[in-house]
């Protein structure tokens, strides 16, 4: 479930320059954005590769109403710069950059539409064997491999080879 995250493509690369704004930075070139940009638009094009080997569910966000830079109402990732290029689920939530993972209350409507995403992916996990007992459990280990995240979760497992940092 990605909430507001952009995969740019050089097609929406101009799209970055928000994030420039938002941080009240200068906004660079056109030029400057294509250096600037060759990790941004790397992670895109793995996690797709990633996709094609590894079968996930997923969903993406986008804000639905501008934040506010300086004077500006900027909507910082737009429908356009959330759509995976495979075609993952799009759906639009009401709040802008900073307020779309809140909810007023469990009856929002944005929050049963998380919601109710969430309550299919459970539905779809496989049973455990035995009462008691767990599906799927992993030994991660992330020593010389260039991911950089931790999923959460069922990592009831040993994790190990962690570092921080590029």
């Amino acid at each position: 479930m990605l909430l507001g995250t952009p995969h740019y493509q050089p097609g929406t690369l101009s799209e970055a320059t928000k994030y420039f704004q938002l941080a009240q930075q200068d906004v660079p070139s056109t030029s400057e954005l294509q250096v600037l940009s060759k990790y941004v638009l790397e992670i895109s094009q793995e996690f797709a590769k990633f996709r094609q080997a590894v079968p996930i569910k997923m969903e993406c966000y986008y804000e639905g109403s501008p934040t506010k830079v300086g004077e500006q109402d900027v909507k910082i990732v737009d429908q356009t710069v959330a759509k995976f290029p495979d075609d993952a689920p799009l759906s639009r939530l009401a709040g802008n950059h900073h307020k779309m993972s809140r909810f007023d209350s469990d009856k929002d409507k944005d929050f049963k539409k998380v919601c109710r995403v969430l309550q299919d992916w459970v539905a779809d996990l496989p049973e455990p064997e035995e009462k008691g007992t767990v599906n799927n459990i992993s030994h991660a280990s992330f020593a010389g491999s260039t991911n950089s995240g931790l999923q959460l979760g069922q990592n009831a497992g040993s994790l190990n080879g962690f570092s921080f940092g590029r």
